[in-house]
């Protein structure tokens, strides 16, 4: 049984997450310009529209992990 409060774990999982989004941007990015140097124009696109959708992602949990720093959010 762990004896972490709810809001040690949710931040450790948060982290995490974070952590990985930041990693997925990164190859994501690197992808899009690499089919958009290529003359890819398909891929580009695809690549570039996920790695916007994983920003969004990033923001949304570092919104949510500081609505938990405040003390006012749940996760």
């Amino acid at each position: 049984m762990s004896t972490e409060s709810p809001a040690a774990s949710a931040e450790l999982i948060a982290s995490a997450e974070i952590t990985r989004l930041e990693a997925q941007i990164a190859k994501s990015s690197l992808d899009a310009d690499a089919w958009r140097a290529s003359g890819q124009q398909e891929q580009y696109l695809s690549s570039f529209l996920m790695t916007e959708a994983l920003e969004a992602r990033l923001s949304a949990v570092h919104a949510r992990r500081a609505a938990l720093r405040a003390g006012g959010g749940t996760p």
